[in-house]
């Protein structure tokens, strides 16, 4: 009667280990070697990133409030470390640079 156990008897010898590949072997095997049109296709997607960096850096320029200082000194009204320039009259107050340097000064939106 043979022997119906499911395990291999512990004479034989155990099943040789199969060679796994490495990470960047299998996808050399599965995308290629580097070449000419993946160097275009990197290429493509980096410009298409240089884009995406400008609209995100387009706020913090926009934004930037400029300086500003009083021109006229009556007592605690104008303060351009405490004051809002909002609540002041445009006379009493100027920017500290000239006002084509920035976008809030150019075109007049500070309020």
């Amino acid at each position: 009667m043979a022997d119906s156990t499911p395990f291999p008897s512990t004479d034989s010898e155990p099943p040789p280990h199969e060679h796994h590949p490495s990470l960047s072997s299998t996808i050399e095997h599965c995308i290629g070697d580097f070449n000419l049109s993946q160097f275009l296709q990197v290429l493509l997607v980096s410009f298409a990133w240089a884009f995406d960096a400008q609209q995100t850096f387009i706020g913090i320029f926009t934004h930037a409030e400029p300086p500003w200082h009083c021109t006229q000194h009556d007592g605690e009204s104008c303060n351009s470390a405490t004051s809002n320039m909002c609540n002041l009259p445009k006379s009493s107050w100027a920017w500290d640079r000239p006002s084509h340097a920035f976008i809030i000064s150019e075109r007049t939106l500070e309020c």
